[in-house]
């Protein structure tokens, strides 16, 4: 059946020597546009000098690429490496100009657009190095946090393409509920340039809302969301610990009813399987229920976080509260990992559960799709502590 899709561009901006990274990109949207934006409802288009622009005359090549995008896109994804790039006639470089225009164009929509921004960090020869252009990339990423930017450091090409499908991961439903709000409501006027102040990064509405209250108030906010998914996650195994005891008693009561005659075995067989099967259905419901709450935590704990670091390095910040604030972190990934190794241990179990009845065989389905989704909400939450620790 045909469904109705809405269209989000994203726009690619980078300097010439960050050709694999660009690559890996068109490899996440495709990705995605195959996972959370078809379920979504969504269609992302990567728009890109390589397939987006056609041969003309302009001021100079910037000036063509500017007219033939004409700014028509929801997400800037902007990346440097070791260049800074070559000056055009109005900007020190391409990439510049490109994301001043999206600056301009996220204030004056009030931060419908969305500004990513990722720093590369590069090892060079010493015949490789160019100071000036190293010295402006340093600038560059200093004048972002005045600005109210929050970017990200990498360190291979691989980790860049697991951050943006993580990232995007996240930022696409909040996209989605924006277009909808906005789709919802009368046509508001535009904001003036001079009544926005703030950038919008990854996750722009939760991080405003952490900088809004200040250093030591977001320490209170980070622990709070940290708490928030550790119980989350404590409820879902308990869940999963739960769902492991009715399975084994289960299997229990069909090992006890082995020397009773055919028929009847037969028809207390299938009341046990299909008990269970109840069992496993009750365990998804509750499940999907906590997986939105578990997301949502680990959306804004992040973003908090993040805020945390950004805000400490303006001022002399309490080692102490940091150090807290570290351990906190770290009992979160203890318990995050420990509903992983329990989510594969549960999943085995399930998946080699035969089809013994219809309602046996339909529970096992859609247990395995919410594991599946388990899995990935608790891998993506591991990968963005990695990332929290390259960060700082």
């Amino acid at each position: 059946m045909a469904k109705s899709v809405t269209l989000f561009n994203i726009f690619l901006v980078s300097p010439g020597d960050l050709i694999e990274e660009r690559e890996m990109l068109a490899e996440v949207i495709d990705e995605l546009n195959h996972t959370t934006a078809n379920l979504l409802s969504i269609k992302l288009e990567l728009i890109r000098w390589e397939t987006n622009i056609f041969p003309s005359f302009g001021d100079d090549a910037q000036d063509v690429i500017n007219k033939q995008i004409e700014d028509d896109y929801d997400v800037f994804i902007g990346i440097m490496g070791g260049r800074f790039g070559s000056p055009t006639n109005r900007f020190g470089s391409g990439t510049l100009e490109e994301f001043t225009r999206a600056y301009e164009k996220s204030k004056q929509d009030g931060g419908t657009t969305k500004i990513m921004m990722y720093f590369k960090n590069v090892s060079l020869s010493l015949n490789e190095i160019d100071i000036e252009q190293i010295k402006k990339i340093q600038d560059f990423k200093k004048g972002l946090g005045p600005q109210g930017g929050l970017y990200w450091d990498y360190n291979k090409a691989i980790d860049f393409k697991d951050l943006a499908r993580n990232h995007l991961n996240l930022l696409l439903p909040k996209l989605v509920n924006e277009y909808r709000l906005i789709a919802a409501k009368p046509a508001p006027e535009k904001k003036k340039v001079e009544e926005s102040e703030d950038i919008i990064v990854f996750g722009a509405e939760d991080i405003e809302e952490v900088e809004e209250i200040g250093y030591l108030d977001s320490l209170i906010v980070v622990n709070d969301y940290f708490t928030k998914i550790k119980d989350s996650a404590g409820r879902i195994t308990i869940y999963m610990v739960d769902m492991s005891n009715k399975l084994g008693k289960g299997t229990e009561k069909i090992s006890g009813i082995k020397h009773i005659p055919e028929q009847a075995r037969i028809r207390e067989a299938r009341k046990i399987i299909d008990d269970t099967a109840d069992d496993i259905m009750l365990f998804v419901k509750k499940t999907n229920v906590e997986i939105p709450k578990y997301r949502d935590a680990v959306t804004k704990g992040f973003n908090a976080y993040s805020n945390v670091y950004v805000n400490s390095r303006s001022f002399a910040s309490n080692d102490e509260e940091l150090l807290e604030l570290e351990v906190s972190k770290n009992t979160l990934e203890e318990s995050i990992n420990f509903g992983l190794l329990s989510l594969a241990s549960l999943k085995e179990t399930v998946a080699e559960l035969p089809a013994m009845t219809s309602k046996l065989a339909k529970a096992k389905k859609e247990y395995l799709k919410t594991i599946d989704k388990l899995i990935s909400e608790f891998e993506l939450s591991l990968k963005l502590l990695e990332d929290t620790n390259n960060k700082k």
